[in-house]
């Protein structure tokens, strides 16, 4: 797992956040010592936000997670040794890749999810 950033030089930005809490401890507009540090809080968590979307943090996690969806034409154009071939192929490289998450539609005519490959053989064949 890692941070990188896309830029640096909103970074620079952070400069600013001394001042805004100096100038807010030194106004001068006769607001309470509460409403002047909560305002400066306010003001510098907004620089601070600012500050991080511009940098564009990318966060990479390291893992397998994978989604797939396996779609199969069924219609009657196809031959039906082809279809067989094809999911078994399908149920295969499923095993052998084992992803996170896998979903399996069957079209032709239309289309229809089924919920494993072995769902897929019992999907009526359209003209």
């Amino acid at each position: 797992m890692s941070i990188e950033f896309a830029r640096w030089w909103p970074i620079l930005g952070l400069v600013a956040v001394p001042f805004i809490w100096r100038l807010s401890q030194h106004s001068t507009l006769g607001s309470s010592p509460r409403h002047r540090a909560v305002s400066a809080t306010l003001r510098i968590s907004v620089v601070v936000l600012l500050v991080a979307a511009l940098v564009e943090p990318i966060w990479h996690r390291s893992g397998k997670w994978m989604s797939v969806v396996y779609a199969l034409d069924v219609s009657s154009s196809i031959d039906p040794a082809f279809v067989g071939t094809a999911i078994d192929w399908i149920a295969s490289t499923n095993a052998e890749g084992d992803p996170a998450h896998a979903a399996f539609i069957a079209f032709g005519g239309s289309a229809r999810a089924v919920s494993s490959v072995e769902g897929i053989r019992t999907v009526e064949v359209s003209n």
